[in-house]
C-alpha cells in the first residue's frame, strides 16, 4: 500500500475532515488507517501551528495517519518541526 498525498487547496477544516471520512467511509480497505502525507505547496502562504494542529486532528479523527508534511519551503520545514 502506498502512502496517500493530500493536496491542500483550501484551509476549510470541516470540509477537509468531512471529504476524508466521505472516503474512508466508501473504501475503507483502501483508506482507514492509511498514511497520509499533507501537501500545503498549493496554499498562498504556509498555514500556522493551530491550523496545521487542527488538519491533523481532523485526518486522525477521520481515520487516516498523517505521518509527515510535503517538502516545501522553509516556512514548512518551520511548521513540519514544531508540530
Amino acid at each position: 500500500v502506498g502512502i496517500a498525498n493530500l493536496r491542500v487547496r483550501t484551509l476549510d477544516i470541516e470540509r477537509l475532515g468531512a471529504e476524508m471520512r466521505d472516503r474512508v467511509a466508501r473504501a475503507p480497505k483502501l483508506f482507514a488507517r492509511a498514511a497520509v502525507i499533507v501537501d500545503f505547496g498549493a496554499l498562498p502562504a504556509t498555514p500556522d501551528v493551530a491550523t496545521a494542529r487542527a488538519l491533523l486532528d481532523a485526518l486522525r479523527a477521520a481515520g487516516t495517519i498523517p505521518v509527515a508534511l510535503a517538502y516545501g519551503s522553509s516556512d514548512n520545514e518551520r511548521l513540519a518541526i514544531a508540530l
